[in-house]
């Protein structure tokens, strides 16, 4: 992927709920609640992160490349994590003549899309890009990402921010 990438979602073994239920019933299992606070009890937020989706557009599409460990079997608490690009994971045109919230609410829905059918297993975590996404100006952004109509702003994301 030669493409600036707009945002990177990570990818969770498991929710934050689903993590304080078993966080709960392990902490049970402890005769020292302290103890187990200080020697087993980890926080979820990256800890558990077992992937990434990276937001580009590419021409007239939004694309999503993923980052996904390099693991047969994902168990909770995952110390050595080695990430592996899988590829191209969607690319789906963008809606023309759409206003700003309704590409944003497009690109939630095939996200949310996304994650139901080929990694319903797993947790996209969607908050940051949901509160940073009401502000953005989508039609802009997805006009001037498209590197075949400003190859100049592609080749300054890779020079000026590696």
């Amino acid at each position: 992927m030669n493409e600036p990438i707009f945002f990177e979602i990570p990818i969770y073994r498991c929710s934050r709920k689903v993590h304080s239920i078993e966080m709960k019933k392990e902490e049970q299992k402890w005769a020292s609640p302290e103890n187990f606070h200080r020697f087993r009890w980890y926080a979820w937020k990256y800890n558990e992160i077992v992937g990434y989706l990276n937001l580009f557009i590419f021409g007239s599409q939004f694309r999503i490349d993923i980052w996904f460990i390099d693991k047969k079997r994902i168990n909770k608490g995952i110390i050595r994590k080695n990430f592996k690009f899988l590829g191209k994971e969607s690319e789906i045109g963008i809606p023309k003549n759409k206003s700003s919230n309704e590409i944003f609410e497009f690109i939630i829905e095939n996200l949310v899309k996304l994650n139901r059918s080929n990694f319903k297993k797993y947790h996209f975590d969607l908050k940051t890009f949901n509160v940073i996404g009401q502000f953005v100006d989508w039609v802009e952004l997805a006009t001037k990402l498209n590197s075949f109509s400003y190859p100049e702003y592609r080749n300054k994301y890779f020079e000026d921010f590696d």
